[in-house]
């Protein structure tokens, strides 16, 4: 895992304009089966199905048998003076039965961190390629 002030997946990206990072960032997410919640000019948030053994670790650690569980990405957006600080956050998220949320933060996983990293440095270099 890489070291980062935020403690999360983060790149800062020499650009001014935000709208093909998010592009990038959404159509590559699509690709991994999730799909667009929340678009803000400081924020993305996309979510999907949770796979395989996922469920059980979420029923486990966050809901319950009866809970409606999902992976949960947000992309945080910055404007600096050197470019747009992108930090990527991931979580679990089940929705209880009365409606109650609950959330399990993937960020110290460091697979889930070495993939957001690498995700984002791949799109740092498509925008910032001359």
């Amino acid at each position: 895992m890489t070291v980062t002030p935020s403690g999360k997946p983060e790149v800062v990206i020499n650009t001014s304009d935000v709208g093909p990072i998010k592009a990038l960032l959404i159509g590559t997410l699509l690709n991994y089966g999730y799909s667009l919640e929340q678009d803000t000019p400081y924020s993305l948030t996309l979510a999907r199905p949770l796979k395989g053994m996922e469920e059980v670790g979420a029923s486990l650690s966050t809901g319950n048998s009866y809970s409606s569980n999902s992976r949960v990405t947000t992309f945080t957006f910055v404007k600096q003076a050197d470019g747009i600080r992108v930090v990527a956050s991931s979580a679990w998220r089940a929705q209880m039965p009365g409606g109650q949320i609950r959330t399990t933060p993937l960020d110290d996983n460091g697979g889930i961190f070495n993939t957001y990293q690498t995700e984002l440095l791949a799109i740092k270099a498509k925008i910032e390629k001359p």
